[in-house]
């Protein structure tokens, strides 16, 4: 298939022009020039705006050449979840019962806090809501005995499965935590498995400390940074603030903070208004690791509260300020000043480029992004339902406890995914970089291939077209940075 049009885009920095090609996957710097005239749109390549010094022959003939190489194909592929081999379905369900690298158990719906963002929050009918369910260990038991024994091939690896407690607040069901845990050290002594658990922080004692120091926990601690912004959302059910509950739960886990038998990590929302660089100077100044993620649009009416087109500027212009400071460290060699929260938002990215592929792009183009449903991760709901991850649907079912993976849901879930970007996809420069995944799209019965998929394609553009500036910004004032710090990124 062609079309009219290169499978280019064209971006720039303060002292070049570039072009980066998506059959090739090559990043060329041309004179200006030549990237006036080439089209990345529709049509043929303009020349009635160029400067009368410039030599329109000899333009046509770089063009020719450029295309002699390979570079400017007007080719498009065709863009599938996974290619086209007769027993895809095959794969699909070996993976699921042997690949298994995390479990998650929802030990209970209930919540001590009434977050302004959390989806939970709400009446929406694509998500849950706060209740007083809680798991039984009965239905925990039979999660646990149906789902270690599929990570067979993920541990063979080297790798540790994973069995995370979520929630709600998942410590007010401490009790069904520990008869898990106990029962996995007891019975599942030939799986390696790792436990995890999220939680506000706020009913932790001493007694549950040493429990999740004994039994080696990750722990992913919620905090939105200092309390003025902390407090603004993450509140309790009577609407008081909680960053006092959060940092009396972290002084206890501080005492085993430096112990090799327990990780914590700080896990933040930033949502508007936005104050980034003051949540990151929060989170560097504890000497802990943190992550932070915006809040979601799904399921939740939170953004509805705000004038969102002027929060989004601000926060793009609070990001172009941050990234200024990335590069100016870089260029001044400053490496120990580089923020966690810049590394995770700029340079994960940056690498991502800097390692990419430099084959060409086959004809038949695979999806990046989406998971196996079932297959590395499963997602078990107080009432022993299977999702593919905490993050989807309630309405998105894809088995129980009782009769194990339901196949058909998931090959008919991966059918809608498959024409989804077959159809949407072969057009768009960034398909190479872009990563997608179903909670952008299972909001209910079926996935939304409209509203939906024209958000999650915004977004990726913009932040690859970002990337691709930045890398090549700073690729210009420091060519050998990227080479010195790929080595700490796993591929």
């Amino acid at each position: 298939m062609s079309a009219d049009y290169p499978l280019i885009k064209k971006f720039r920095t303060e002292k070049n022009h570039y072009i980066y090609d998506t059959w090739t996957n090559a990043i060329l710097k041309v004179e200006k020039p030549l990237w006036d005239v080439i089209n990345e749109n529709n049509g043929q390549d303009s020349k009635q705006h160029l400067n009368e010094t410039v030599d329109v022959n000899l333009l046509t003939e770089e063009i020719s050449n450029a295309k002699k190489k390979g570079f400017l194909s007007t080719d498009r592929p065709k863009v599938v979840v996974f290619d086209n081999k007769p027993d895809w379905t095959k794969i699909i369900k070996q993976e699921a019962s042997q690949n298994l690298g995390q479990i998650t158990l929802c030990v209970t719906e209930k919540c001590n806090f009434r977050c302004l963002y959390c989806p939970y929050t709400y009446d929406d009918e694509s998500t849950r809501k706060h209740s007083q369910k809680n798991m039984s260990f009965n239905i925990a038991k039979q999660a646990l005995d149906y789902g270690l024994p599929r990570s067979r091939e993920w541990q063979n690896d080297g790798k540790r499965v994973s069995v995370g407690f979520y929630g709600g607040e998942p410590l007010l069901n401490f009790n069904l935590i520990r008869k898990c845990v106990d029962y996995i050290n007891k019975t599942h002594t030939k799986e390696n498995v790792k436990f995890n658990i999220t939680t506000n922080g706020s009913i932790l004692t001493e007694n549950i400390v040493n429990f999740l120091v004994e039994n080696q926990f990750n722990i992913l601690l919620s905090c939105d940074g200092p309390a003025m912004i902390h407090d603004r959302y993450r509140v309790t059910l009577d609407g008081k603030p909680t960053h006092k509950l959060m940092k009396k739960g972290l002084k206890l886990l501080k005492k085993h903070i430096n112990s090799k038998n327990i990780s914590v990590t700080f896990n933040g929302v930033i949502s508007p208004p936005y104050s980034i660089a003051e949540v990151e100077e929060y989170f560097e100044s504890t000497n802990m690791e943190y992550r932070l993620a915006l809040a979601s649009s799904t399921g939740t009416q939170f953004y509805e509260l705000f004038n969102m087109h002027q929060e989004q500027k601000n926060k793009i212009t609070q990001e172009n300020y941050l990234f200024s400071e990335y590069r100016k460290a870089i260029v001044e060699q400053r490496y120990s000043d580089i923020s966690q929260y810049k590394r995770d938002r700029f340079e994960k990215d940056i690498i991502k480029i800097y390692r990419r592929n430099m084959v060409r792009m086959e004809k038949i183009a695979i999806s990046h992004g989406q998971c196996n449903p079932g297959g590395r991760k499963l997602y078990v709901d107080v009432n022993g339902d299977f999702y593919p991850c905490e993050r989807v649907s309630r309405r998105y079912i894809i088995g129980n406890i009782q009769n194990g993976l339901d196949y058909k849901k998931i090959y008919k879930l991966l059918e809608e995914w498959n024409d989804i970007f077959h159809e949407n996809c072969i057009d768009c420069w960034a398909l190479r970089f872009c990563s997608k995944c179903f909670t952008h799209f299972l909001t209910n019965d079926s996935l939304h291939k409209k509203t939906e998929f024209l958000k999650l394609c915004q977004s990726e553009r913009s932040r690859w077209f970002n990337a691709l500036v930045r890398f090549c910004a700073i690729s210009e004032e420091n060519e050998n940075y990227f080479k010195t710090v790929s080595e700490y990124y796993s591929d």
